[in-house]
């Protein structure tokens, strides 16, 4: 410490690294940079597959349920007066209902 309280730190001597110390620290950071170029790869591959298998489970639920809307607009309601029978009005009016839904969702059989 000099007289003005600053700390002076001595510069020591640089001990050079041996030969084997370098390629066991060349070694660890090419170990360390294709360790984790392959866990990007890794974890690009298995993002790939998961989307494509959620694709996939998309495509078959659409089908089901375009499939299960076919099928309910293809019913017909009971025929009658809907002034009669309030039930019947409301049977009318889901299964027109139901053929719109399954055009507005574009459903390929629907067309």
């Amino acid at each position: 410490m000099t007289e003005t309280g600053e700390v002076r730190l001595e510069k020591q001597p640089r001990v050079p690294m041996s030969r084997s110390t370098r390629l066991v620290l060349i070694g660890f950071l090419v170990l360390l940079v294709v360790l984790g170029a392959g866990n990007l790869l890794s974890g690009y591959l298995q993002f790939r597959s998961f989307t494509a298998s959620q694709r996939q489970a998309s495509q078959v639920t659409e089908q089901k349920l375009c499939a299960t809307l076919v099928s309910l607009a293809t019913l017909k309601p009971p025929t009658g007066s809907g002034v009669d029978n309030p039930s019947r009005l409301y049977e009318q009016k889901l299964a027109a209902k139901l053929a719109e839904l399954s055009t507005d969702i574009e459903c390929q059989a629907a067309q």
